[in-house]
C-alpha cells in the first residue's frame, strides 16, 4: 500500500511492472478507482473535483510490486506544495500531514547555556506551510490548557 496526501486538481497516475490490478481508495476506505491491468500497465486520472477531504489516499497493490509515477508524489508542477520530495508511507496509521508541519518551529536546534537554576528566554519562529491559513495554539489562545515546554 502507498499512502499520499492527493494533490489538488487533476491528478494522473500511470503504473506499470504490475501482476495484479490495483485499487485506489480514500483514508476512509472509500474505492476511488479500480484500475485495470493491460500488459502490466494501468493508469487513471482523478478529476479536479474529486473529494480530497480524506486523506491520505491510498494506492493498494495486492502484490506489492509495482512501479508508480503519480502527479504530486513522484513527479511534480511548479504549483506543487513540495517539489523534488516523494513522501509516503506504507502504513496508513504512520501518515502525518508532514508538509504542513515542515519547519513548524525554528530553529530546530538550539544551545543556551547559563548557570544552573537561572531563567532564560528563547525565540522561536512559526511557519505556516498548510495550503491555507491557521494558527497556532498557545496557552493563551488553547481552549484547553497547553502545557509548557522544558528545555
Amino acid at each position: 500500500m502507498v499512502c499520499f496526501f492527493p494533490r489538488r486538481g487533476e491528478l494522473a497516475m500511470e503504473l506499470s511492472e504490475l501482476v495484479a490490478p490495483p485499487t485506489v481508495h480514500d483514508a476512509n476506505g472509500v474505492q476511488l478507482a479500480a484500475l485495470t491491468v493491460e500488459g502490466g500497465k494501468a493508469s487513471w486520472t482523478a478529476p479536479a473535483d474529486m473529494h480530497r477531504d480524506a486523506i491520505p489516499w491510498q494506492i493498494r497493490l495486492p502484490a506489492m510490486k509495482g512501479v508508480l509515477n503519480v502527479d504530486g508524489l513522484t513527479r511534480w508542477d511548479a504549483g506543487d506544495p513540495v517539489r523534488d520530495a516523494c513522501y509516503w508511507t506504507p502504513d496508513p496509521r504512520s501518515w502525518f500531514a508532514f508538509i504542513e508541519n515542515r519547519w513548524l518551529l525554528t530553529p530546530y536546534q538550539r544551545h543556551v547555556y547559563g548557570p544552573p537554576g537561572s531563567a532564560g528566554e528563547v525565540t522561536l519562529q512559526v511557519h505556516n506551510n498548510a495550503l491555507e491559513e491557521r494558527r497556532p495554539c498557545t496557552s493563551s489562545t488553547c481552549s484547553t490548557r497547553a502545557t509548557p515546554s522544558s528545555m
